[in-house]
């Protein structure tokens, strides 16, 4: 499952992250009440009683996002805004900087795609961006191509304004993407095993 949808007060993207991810978790598996979560030595955050449920978030700010699924997933999500262009040398193969074509609207957005299927990557692979970024390279399309073997990428505009990446392992995801109007009703609530408020992944 992959869903996503505006957070209209900024600053509250955290939490809605994890109340979008509770939300998803009731909708496929029935969880409800305290769910608590684990790190992997890596960073990645787990279900601690539901060790074969596989989930990632993200946010942005005035977006969240998550990914549950049954194999290890990442997902990414960022506004289409300015970047600066030393980060194309640092993060982009030789032959990603050749698809950042067109006005600075379109280099903008070309560039923030290529950014979430980074982000996607490094969280299902459980590293985070802790990987080569520019051994690994992307070829912009439905769906986006890449040059690593045994994952798949599926990638959506949101609002027109959001840039949407969601990494698997093994087989394509889905495709369908669910677009909530609004946060849904907080159910339960998710924290780390020292009582801590779950974050969306820092590792990545």
């Amino acid at each position: 499952m992959i869903c996503t949808c505006p957070v209209p007060l900024e600053g509250q993207e955290h939490r809605a992250a994890y109340t979008l991810l509770a939300w998803a978790l009731h909708r496929l598996h029935g969880f409800s009440g305290r769910l608590v979560l684990s790190r992997t030595p890596e960073g990645k955050p787990f279900l601690h009683d539901f060790p074969k449920v596989r989930f990632s978030v993200s946010h942005c700010t005035g977006m969240v996002a998550c990914a549950v699924d049954c194999v290890e997933t990442g997902v990414d999500i960022e506004a289409v805004r300015p970047y600066s262009e030393r980060l194309t040398y640092r993060c982009l193969a030789p032959v990603e900087r050749e698809q950042l074509l067109g006005d600075s609207r379109e280099r903008e957005e070309a560039f923030f795609r290529f950014w979430t299927l980074k982000e996607s990557y490094g969280k299902a692979l459980g590293t985070g961006l802790g990987y080569p970024l520019r051994e690994v390279s992307f070829h912009l399309g439905d769906p986006p191509k890449s040059n690593v073997p045994g994952y798949f990428f599926i990638q959506k505009v949101i609002n027109k304004k959001f840039i949407l990446s969601v990494c698997k392992k093994g087989i394509p995801p889905e495709q369908t993407v669910t677009v909530l109007r609004h946060l849904p009703e907080r159910i339960g609530g998710i924290t780390y095993e020292d009582g801590s408020i779950a974050k969306p992944e820092g590792f990545g």
